[in-house]
């Protein structure tokens, strides 16, 4: 490429000064070994989840429908779309965050999955008719919304393996990689989403009817629950005091 500059000199002429320049063209490599410092990986290379799947590739009947079915979507008439499934089986540690994920998703679930809980306790935990509303401080109702249960319920459905999420350490097991708070987002994330899209009546039919529902399919945050032995009307204060005694 010519490059031609005109101007004057000193004594008024004018010059012509012709200069060649030579274009630069970059070569990128994308490596998708083994990491290795100040190497560029190939995007391929961290946008799979740890059961091999590609982010990138990814087919509605083989996975946003078959999260629907496990799910029961149909049945209760929610509609969600398959960006936002996406979204809500995808943390934000995957593939640096730069992936829409389910964070904000999950916080409001959450308060939700709580508040949906919390009336079950009362009027479900006790022998009496009338709202029992000592049972909102038993380890059962404790144990109900615990982030342990929410992961529990993605394991138990078979829903581990569609999560997006990077593990800190492969040779780890799941405490070392924050499985359960992985996972717990997930099951929240889902139920906010519902809330979001399909209103407030969808979402309180969908938890009260499918994850608060004893021997549910899919296996519910209530059997999950009820694996554990509570004795009846048991507190934080009272395992506390049988302890100490």
């Amino acid at each position: 490429m010519k490059q031609i500059l005109i101007g004057l000199s000193s004594t008024g002429t004018s010059m012509v000064h012709i200069s060649r320049s030579q274009s630069i063209r970059y070569l990128t490599y994308l490596h998708s070994g083994s990491r290795i410092r100040g190497i560029k990986r190939d995007p391929a290379s961290f946008l799979k989840n740890p059961n091999g799947l590609n982010y990138e590739s990814l087919k509605p009947e083989t996975y946003h429908d078959q999260i629907k079915s496990i799910l029961r979507l149909n049945d209760f008439q929610i509609d969600l779309s398959n960006d936002i499934i996406l979204q809500c089986m995808t943390h934000k540690s995957f593939a640096h965050g730069s992936r829409p994920y389910n964070e904000k998703l999950s916080l409001l679930g959450s308060q939700f999955i709580k508040f949906r809980a919390s009336v079950h306790s009362i009027l479900h935990e006790s022998a009496s008719i009338k709202p029992d509303f000592s049972q909102l401080g038993s380890i059962k109702s404790r144990t109900l919304v615990s982030r342990e249960t929410s992961a529990q319920f993605i394991i138990s459905n078979k829903l581990k393996g569609f999560v997006f999420w990077k593990m800190r350490d492969p040779l780890g097991n799941s405490v070392r990689n924050g499985q359960s708070t992985v996972f717990s987002t997930v099951t929240t994330s889902l139920v906010g989403a519902i809330l979001t899209t399909n209103g407030e009546t969808k979402a309180t039919k969908f938890v009260d009817e499918l994850l608060l529902k004893e021997n549910s399919n899919p296996i519910s945050l209530i059997d999950i629950t009820n694996e554990h032995s509570f004795p009846e009307h048991t507190t934080a204060e009272g395992v506390r005091s049988t302890r100490e005694e």
